[in-house]
């Protein structure tokens, strides 16, 4: 699994977690004061109505000129904006692009600022079931703090996500690597695409890869390079009069593609010209 999908995967979870913590609260074992009753479990609504009444005692204390009274309705504002994550954590598993790290950073801050400035205003709805007696600002600080991880989360996909690897890059394109060992291209990377033969040599009219022209032991049109992507492997066809050679092993037969594996060096002529197939 790549990283970009363990970090959609690792956000959509955390605000999975935020819609549990922030309904769970709304799930009786007893008659609601008023909601939705399924079996022995009900739906209510007891806790914002409660968190409702806080709002407005708050908004009394205050003043009706204190140009609060939008905290009234702040309780139910919350659990409109708990579709966002929802809908954000959809997304992330099904969408594969960097683009819907956007709708994770958007539900990670509103679900932060909105929970913080709510519990800045003293706003507070019960811990689910009043696990251990603890009854007030436990949903508000757990959702405050998975806002923040999913906010910083979905920053770092989007910012991994932002330019394939070099890796990605040469895959997606389906081509394979020349690598210079020694001579005037160690240390340099060639691509050689899928398919195409490309020809090394002193020759520029003839060669793709034109060696240093004084490298007496490299003919003009010295070997042809393909990249089979299928099979991710290499077929070299020597046209050389020194010859082309595996290091270590035995000199190519001349005008017959032979198949090398990734990871074979082979020498034009002498060491004095090297490469990677890698």
């Amino acid at each position: 699994m790549e990283v970009n999908k363990k970090l959609r995967y690792g956000v959509a979870i955390l605000f999975f977690i935020t819609i549990l913590v922030f309904f769970l609260p709304y799930i009786q074992y007893a008659v609601p004061d008023w909601g939705w009753e399924i079996g022995n479990k009900s739906f209510s609504l007891k806790d914002i109505l409660a968190a409702s009444e806080s709002a407005r005692l708050i908004v009394t204390e205050l003043g009706e000129e204190s140009d609060l009274p939008f905290l009234t309705y702040l309780p139910y504002l919350l659990g409109i904006i708990m579709i966002m994550p929802f809908v954000a954590a959809i997304v992330l598993i099904v969408g594969k692009h960097k683009s819907h790290f956007w709708l994770g950073i958007a539900a990670g801050a509103v679900l932060f600022v909105s929970h913080f400035i709510a519990l800045s205003f003293r706003l507070k709805y019960s811990v689910p079931f009043d696990l251990a007696g603890v009854s007030l600002g436990f949903g508000f600080y757990t959702n405050i703090s998975l806002g923040a991880i999913a906010l910083i989360g979905s920053i770092v996909g989007l910012a991994r996500s932002a330019e394939p690897s070099m890796s990605q890059a040469r895959q997606s394109k389906k081509q394979g690597l020349l690598i210079g060992r020694s001579g005037m291209y160690a240390n340099e990377t060639i691509d050689i695409p899928a398919g195409e033969e490309i020809i090394l040599g002193r020759d520029s009219a003839l060669a793709h890869i034109v060696l240093d022209r004084n490298s007496e032991k490299v003919s003009r049109k010295h070997c042809g390079i393909f990249y089979d992507d299928v099979n991710k492997n290499y077929a070299v066809i020597d046209y050389s009069t020194n010859g082309t050679f595996v290091e270590g092993g035995n000199r190519l037969v001349a005008n017959i593609a032979t198949i090398l594996p990734s990871g074979t060096v082979i020498l034009l002529g002498n060491k004095e010209n090297s490469f990677t197939l890698k």
